[in-house]
């Protein structure tokens, strides 16, 4: 494949709380049925990590990537999403080096996909660190562009969450209240719009009475963003960060948890919701893959439509009109 010098202004596309594919006042008009892809989990590096190999080796992460971008270029999304952790190494001390190399392979390899196909990047845990700090998420940005955002398409609003800001705000409080504010006030709108939101950390794993665990945000804080996400039109909530797939609803709220296009885990049968809960990476086209959403309007509701596929199983065409995939 013909490698372009990787296009910077793409992914910074995310800036002035907007995204600047979707800067279209028309954006904000429903056109009828869409599709998009949902990747989550690209995570260079994570590999290599586990299996204590080759810190500077993630080709099987990458091969997986490629793979994923011949069937979004194939396929045609509306827009494709990464639900957060892009890369595995971490953005301070020892392994700041690595993050920057893993960042630039990222891009390099993300700009294959189409250019008239719209991308949005969010922040995982390992882009920002476990405890965000204010250097860590201005580097972030300074690489891709807002961290939090609100964009339409086609007549759905769509919310972009920092969700590490909500798992750990110690040494971040003023970015975390910041959030917070937005969050509200694009929540208070009314009539509440059609609504998606994206993010890294599910704010529960199978069920929105769960403990706090590893993979999910603590149940008070949990409660306060979905108390105003059921009022504020959000019928989709799609996250990453579990390297398994698993979902409930909240009343209208369905959150979606989807599978790594890198490195996934194998659940232990124990623990779902910490760190005990998988055994050994699983990586491959049998392995790794990607989300495929369908939005459809019935009786003046968002329908969402959505099934995930193994890169090896990914269907060679997409009707976002049709019920069956």
């Amino acid at each position: 494949t013909e490698f372009k010098m990787a296009d910077k202004s793409r992914f910074l596309a995310a800036k002035d709380g907007g995204h600047s594919d979707f800067a279209s006042a028309s954006n904000k008009d429903w056109k009828g049925p869409f599709f998009f892809a949902q990747l989550a989990d690209t995570q260079l590096g994570m590999l290599s990590y586990m299996r204590k190999t080759d810190p500077t080796d993630w080709t099987e992460e990458v091969e997986m990537m490629k793979a994923a971008i011949e069937h979004i270029n194939r396929l045609r999304p509306r827009f494709v999403v990464v639900c957060g952790d892009l890369v595995n190494a971490y953005p301070t001390g020892p392994t700041a080096q690595l993050q920057e190399q893993q960042v630039a392979d990222f891009k390099k390899f993300m700009s294959l996909i189409d250019g008239s196909i719209p991308l949005v990047c969010v922040c995982g845990n390992h882009d920002v660190g476990d405890r965000p700090t204010a250097a860590t998420v201005e580097l972030y940005r300074s690489r891709f562009g807002d961290d939090f955002l609100s964009f339409w398409v086609d007549g759905v609003r769509c919310l972009v969450l920092n969700t590490q800001l909500y798992k750990d705000a110690t040494d971040a409080p003023a970015l975390a209240a910041a959030q917070d504010a937005w969050l509200t006030e694009q929540l208070s709108l009314r009539p509440a719009p059609p609504t998606l939101v994206f993010s890294h950390i599910s704010p529960f794993i199978n069920a929105p009475d769960e403990p706090a665990g590893y993979f999910n945000l603590e149940p008070g804080v949990r409660e306060s963003i979905l108390s105003r996400m059921r009022a504020g039109g959000v019928r989709g909530w799609f996250c990453g960060h579990y390297h398994r797939n698993a979902g409930g609803h909240d009343g209208p709220v369905e959150v979606v948890t989807s599978s790594a296009v890198g490195t996934t885990l194998l659940p232990s049968g124990t623990d779902p919701l910490g760190l005990t809960g998988f055994t050994g990476p699983a990586i491959g086209p049998q392995a790794s893959g990607l989300r495929l959403v369908k939005v459809q309007q019935a009786a003046g509701q968002l329908v969402l439509a959505h099934e995930w596929f193994t890169m090896g199983s990914v269907p060679r065409a997409v009707d976002p009109a049709a019920s069956a995939w």
